[in-house]
């Protein structure tokens, strides 16, 4: 998956960075001690704390005082609840923290007050597979309509400060 990638690239990187792995869709399930990231397919070790967003309050509310950088990978943020502990990091406007969401457009875009929308705010993101060039608007932008993307795993467009370009993430 392209969190997966991302994952992979932002440890490659940096290896004192904090990753947190949130599940949206639903509790991780997994017995205690179960390593970091075996909800989502990840390998043991490469992301330090894994589940979702009410089992990880705790852990999350270190992020803004912590000096380290710490990145929150959000999978299924459009299955998520409320999330006051993501939103406040969201809010807190420390350069530290940054969130990474992963959410249907679809789900996303018709509903107004779901958290994932201060998330929006900040005009970058990547829309994969985009169904029509209105999906942009997510973003505040028109994708491209005479230039059609094959719908392949991975390749979307890359949306940041109002400039669209075609990407591939993961193959």
């Amino acid at each position: 998956t392209v969190l997966r990638t991302i994952c992979h690239q932002l440890r490659d990187a940096d290896p004192d960075v904090v990753l947190v792995w949130l599940s949206g869709g639903s509790p991780s399930g997994l017995p205690p001690g179960s390593p970091p990231g075996s909800e989502a397919g990840l390998e043991a070790g490469l992301v330090d704390a894994q589940g979702a967003a009410g089992e990880l309050e705790d852990i999350l509310s270190m992020a803004a005082s912590d000096p380290r950088r710490w990145i929150v990978l959000i999978d299924d943020a459009d299955l998520m609840g409320e999330a006051p502990v993501v939103v406040d990091l969201i809010r807190s406007g420390t350069s530290a923290v940054a969130v990474v969401a992963a959410a249907r457009v679809g789900a996303v875009r018709s509903r107004y007050d779901h958290w994932v929308r201060h998330i929006q705010s900040c005009g970058i993101g990547v829309l994969l597979n985009p169904e029509n060039a209105v999906d942009g608007d997510i973003f505040g932008v028109r994708l491209p309509r005479n230039e059609s993307l094959e719908r392949v795993p991975g390749r979307g467009y890359l949306v940041r400060a109002g400039t669209v370009t075609a990407v591939q993430v993961a193959r």
